[in-house]
This record gives structure tokens, C-alpha cells and sequence, in this order.
């Protein structure tokens, strides 16, 4: 009796595993194609937003290539990790980035120079040429005014 009483205890177990693994079985077929149907949907929405995300300049400002445009999260996601990578302390940051800066091969500060965020070389002669002119005006207005005060013939008159 005992005997047939382990066999009977045997079998539901059998039967319970079984049935759990059939269960188990049909639960994560419902899951994998519940995944899959995520996954087609999550794939649709990002090559709709990849082909919503490039944008293309006017031609009148002259830049025609194509940019891709930064969703708020992912702007602030690289930036931190920009500021993360760079030294702690202002004085080592700023060399640092400088030297990057003024490399002229890096694809990156060509891109910033045609973007007008770093000035070119070019530019950068420019400015210092106006300033130079405009010192120059400066100082001749100066001493023109001098010579107007320093003219006897204006301090008789007056």
C-alpha cells in the first residue's frame, strides 16, 4: 500500500510539472510575441524619428549639408559625459580645450569654424587688422584734438 501510495504521489507530481511546463511554455511564447511586437514597434518609431530628425539649411546661408538635430536628453546625456571627461579644475579644462580648438585638422573644429562657433584663422587675421585700424583712427583723432588745443591762434580767439 505504501508503494502504490508513492507511485500515486509520483504521478501528480509528474502531471503538475508537466502541466507547468506546458503552462511555462505557453507563457513565454505569449511573452516572446509580445517582445517581438515591441520590438517592431519600437524599430517603426525610430526610423520615423530618424527620418524626421535631419534637417537641411536653407541655400542662402550657403550651408547645405545635412544636420542632425540633438532631443533634449541626448544633448544633455553627451554633454555631461564631455564634462565628466574633462579635467576638474577651470585652468586645466580651458587649456585643454583650447589645444583641441586650435588643432586645424580635426574634422570637429573645421565643423565650428564653418558653423561660426570657433573663429578661422582667417577671421581671426581680420579682427586684428580692424583693430589695429581702428586704433590708428584713434590716435590720429587724438592728436588732431591736440594740435586744436595746442593752436595758438584758436586759444587768441577765443
Amino acid at each position: 500500500m505504501r508503494k502504490k501510495k508513492r507511485a500515486d504521489a509520483t504521478q501528480r507530481k509528474r502531471k503538475s510539472r508537466l502541466a507547468l511546463t506546458k503552462k511555462h511554455e505557453l507563457e513565454k511564447m505569449l511573452v516572446d510575441t509580445a517582445r517581438q511586437r515591441k520590438t517592431e514597434r519600437h524599430r517603426r518609431w525610430r526610423e520615423k524619428k530618424h527620418n524626421g530628425s535631419v534637417v537641411t539649411y536653407p541655400i542662402d546661408t550657403g550651408e547645405t549639408r545635412n544636420e542632425f538635430t540633438f532631443n533634449r536628453m541626448s544633448k544633455c546625456r553627451a554633454i555631461k559625459k564631455l564634462k565628466c571627461a574633462l579635467p576638474r579644475t577651470p585652468v586645466k579644462r580651458v587649456a585643454t580645450v583650447k589645444a583641441y580648438v586650435s588643432c586645424k585638422q580635426s574634422p570637429t573644429v573645421q565643423e565650428l569654424q564653418r558653423q561660426r562657433v570657433v573663429p578661422s584663422p582667417v577671421e581671426i587675421k581680420d579682427a586684428k587688422l580692424n583693430k589695429y585700424v581702428l586704433e590708428d583712427e584713434d590716435r590720429s583723432q587724438v592728436a588732431k584734438n591736440v594740435k586744436e588745443m595746442t593752436n595758438p591762434e584758436k586759444l587768441l580767439m577765443s
